[in-house]
């Protein structure tokens, strides 16, 4: 089933059955692995940020349970992320190479990526326990399935409208914050921020689509085109920092062609993303949770 809450079903019963699904796609993800390990682990990941989300929409009034999956989820996704992060460079990397502005920056390009693949193939050599980490996440999911069960709500309409507008508020909130950084000349950090509630939001969206379909998706499709946006910068700003942190690996490119192409995409990326999310974050929060709490009342009565 699609990942949305039903509202004319007992909310403690959909959480529970929308965490199972997430979680029963990452165990089949790692366990059966049809293209590979490294893409099932990209799989899995994926699935770890949807509960994630999910667990952040009901924090209001399960913070105990929200704080103990979460940290389980966190730290899962990260004993899997080294080789995936390393495939994100080259993928980064070679998004550049059509924008190169002359054939020196092109050439510096196609070298850092071959510089990118050996690092990622010496990571993979070097990552002797990468198949006992997939082992212990799906161990992982299967404790989170099991500690789902525990998981009870009030499902009066109106005390669940209220549980979710909060959620939803606090994110929205979150995310305006955020963008107040980044609009102030903000660093990596702050569009990194931004970049997670936005993935939080379209989540959210996500969710509680059968609340309102057509603005929903409109919503979803708007902030999953910021977090795209946001994604790719923050992969820039990562190998900027792997290029100037790492001697061993700058000495192994063209340092100053391969920044020049990178800066001048990354502020790019950024220009675009800061307008985007001026318009999927241009209503306040509060006025957004109270319809979006008004609209979970209606619906499940």
């Amino acid at each position: 089933m699609a990942y949305r809450i039903l509202p004319d079903r007992s909310f403690t019963a959909e959480i529970r059955r929308v965490g199972r699904e997430q979680f029963g796609d990452a165990i089949i993800a790692l366990t059966e692995r049809p293209d590979g390990l490294h893409e099932a682990i990209h799989d899995a990941r994926k699935n770890f940020k949807r509960l994630r989300g999910l667990y952040r929409l009901i924090s209001a009034d399960a913070k105990g349970f929200r704080k103990q999956e979460n940290d389980r989820l966190r730290d899962t996704a990260r004993s899997l992320s080294g080789l995936r992060d390393a495939t994100a460079l080259i993928e980064a990397a070679g998004k550049l190479v059509g924008l190169a502005e002359n054939r020196k920056e092109r050439q510096a390009l196609d070298g850092l990526i071959q510089a990118l693949g050996k690092r990622r193939d010496a990571m993979a050599r070097n990552d002797a326990e990468l198949e006992s980490r997939a082992e212990a996440a799906i161990d992982s999911c299967r404790q989170g399935m099991e500690a789902l069960e525990e998981l009870d709500f009030d499902n009066r309409r109106r005390v669940t409208a209220k549980r979710l507008a909060k959620g939803w508020r606090k994110t929205h909130a979150r995310a305006l914050a955020a963008l107040s950084g980044c609009r102030d000349g903000g660093v990596s950090a702050d569009f990194h921020d931004l970049r997670k509630r936005s993935q939080d939001y379209w989540m959210y969206n996500q969710l509680l689509k059968p609340l309102w379909p057509s603005a929903m998706l409109a919503k979803k499709q708007a902030a999953k085109t910021l977090t795209d946006l946001l994604g790719d910068g923050n992969d820039l700003s990562v190998l900027v920092d792997l290029l100037e942190t790492d001697e061993d690996f700058a000495a192994s490119v063209a340092t100053g062609p391969v920044k020049a192409a990178v800066q001048r995409r990354l502020a790019q990326l950024r220009k675009d993303g800061l307008a985007e999310a001026e318009d999927v974050y241009a209503d306040v929060s509060e006025r957004e949770a109270e319809l979006v709490g008004h609209l979970w009342a209606r619906a499940a009565r």
